[in-house]
């Protein structure tokens, strides 16, 4: 229902770089292109009212007669989009050279600063951390968080190279492992001893660690370091599912790790879905996933698609074979979604009569009798539909954080500026439900509060349910 275009993910990681641009022009064609297509701006515009967007355009005008620089210009785009929701939309600068030769050098003394860690009351995002082998310093250099090479594992890095840059928010730049410059987004200190830098960069403290908490901290990274799923039996009451997207390409693993595994997952007690930072995808990879926890018929909102010329091509794309090859009678079905598309420009269009669709299934498995799905607020789309789904069945319970909040408007597609400089992604459906998940995420049953560190999570629910 809401698949997560590859292309796209890949697209939204290209690295950075100084360029000029006409940043008024492109602010007229990303504002004319949203304002047209995005199924959601009009709902927006309802609820926020024609006065804040007057004033909110006013703002983001100014600004950007000011720049020249395409990277900063893209930075303010943003700002001016999140106005209508913060899911399921981007701007994205994809024309860019690799290799970038903005790396700096930073000398720092590491018995001095050793010292210095030392002194400090608390131990924060200052200090030296192992990342994949990697020994780095991370010290605070004019108001700027520096992440410096201290000792590398390959023929890439030097001793003093400066990998990241990032400013009090969490926001900055970073090289990769050919050295080209990304996006930092958001910069985390999860856990005393664990610093999250965007979604899939972990470093654990390797200087003045909770020695105790060591294997802990390494076994949570090698968990979430990567997007396959993973499973394991925890003790003789829980089994464990760890499932970090549901991305269509990794349904064929998830289908094989609950085909190997469903007879000792249905003859234990406990089940532990564990979802933290899923990305989304498709609805069908968790297919699978949806007998084990049924126990009552579930209820799941329709949706419908806002037609105009630019959203209609991509069902076009997909019959021509754009998304990968259809069968007869799906390429019957998506050429009779574009004609009723095409014949109603300008409309919302429902490819089916119904606006809740009942999945009944036959049978009810006696185990697991308890299911714990752990979130976070890093789960988003895909990943909240599964859990509209799962929250129905008796046996569930969700642990630990509001999700992202990024479900209402999905089905995400793309376009570019003229100079192929800019991707706008936007939206092209809307969930038929007066429950509203954008903005607001969906609630766990039992919040994992700030004493818990998020790499005991898992320990904590296990203990939880084996307690029951």
């Amino acid at each position: 229902m809401k698949p997560l275009l590859l292309c796209l993910f890949i697209m939204a990681l290209q690295p950075v770089h100084a360029q000029k641009c006409d940043c008024s022009s492109h602010l007229d064609w990303v504002k004319n292109t949203f304002e047209s297509n995005d199924v959601g701006y009009r709902d927006a515009l309802n609820n926020k009212g024609a006065v804040s967007y007057s004033l909110h355009n006013e703002m983001i005008q100014k600004e950007v007669e000011s720049i020249s620089d395409l990277h900063e210009c893209v930075k303010v785009l943003r700002k001016w989009i999140y106005f209508f929701r913060k899911g399921h939309l981007d701007v994205v600068n994809i024309n860019t050279p690799p290799n970038s030769p903005d790396i700096i050098r930073y000398q720092v003394n590491i018995e001095n600063f050793k010292e210095y860690l030392r002194t400090k009351k608390d131990q924060d995002i200052e200090g030296i951390w192992d990342f994949d082998g990697r020994e780095m310093v991370f010290k605070k250099v004019d108001n700027k968080m520096l992440g410096i090479v201290l000792r590398a594992n390959d023929s890439i890095w030097i001793k003093d190279e400066v990998q990241f840059v990032f400013n009090e928010a969490g926001i900055g730049e970073y090289f990769n492992w050919e050295k080209s410059k990304w996006h930092i987004k958001n910069v985390e200190l999860i856990s005393r001893d664990l610093l999250k830098i965007n979604s899939r960069i972990y470093l654990r403290r390797c200087f003045l660690n909770n020695e105790k908490d060591v294997e802990k901290v390494k076994n949570y990274i090698q968990l979430f370091d990567n997007w396959k799923p993973k499973s394991k039996r925890l003790t003789d009451q829980t089994y464990y599912l760890r499932i970090p997207s549901f991305h269509h390409t990794y349904k064929k693993d998830l289908d094989s790790i609950i085909l190997q595994n469903k007879s000792i997952i249905t003859a234990t007690p406990n089940l532990i879905i564990d979802i933290r930072t899923n990305d989304g995808g498709s609805d069908k990879t968790y297919d699978a996933l949806i007998p084990i926890l049924y126990t009552n018929p579930i209820r799941k909102a329709g949706f419908e698609f806002l037609s105009t010329e630019l959203n209609n091509s991509r069902m076009k794309n997909i019959i021509n074979g754009g998304f990968g090859p259809l069968d007869d009678k799906e390429l019957k079905e998506k050429e009779d979604n574009y004609a009723q598309l095409s014949n109603n420009i300008g409309q919302f269009v429902r490819f089916e009569e119904d606006n809740v669709k009942t999945i009944i299934l036959d049978s009810i498995y006696t185990y697991p009798k308890n299911i714990a799905i752990i979130v976070d607020n890093e789960v988003i789309s895909s990943g909240e539909e599964f859990l509209m789904a799962a929250k129905q069945s008796k046996k569930v319970k969700l642990y630990g954080h509001p999700t992202f909040g990024a479900l209402d408007k999905s089905n995400q597609y793309y376009t570019f500026s003229k100079d192929k400089e800019l991707v706008l992604i936007y939206s092209l459906s809307r969930r038929i439900n007066n429950m509203s998940i954008d903005n607001i995420g969906i609630q766990p049953d039992y919040y994992l509060d700030a004493s818990i560190q998020r790499y005991e999570w898992i320990d904590h629910v296990v203990e939880y349910l084996e307690q029951q």
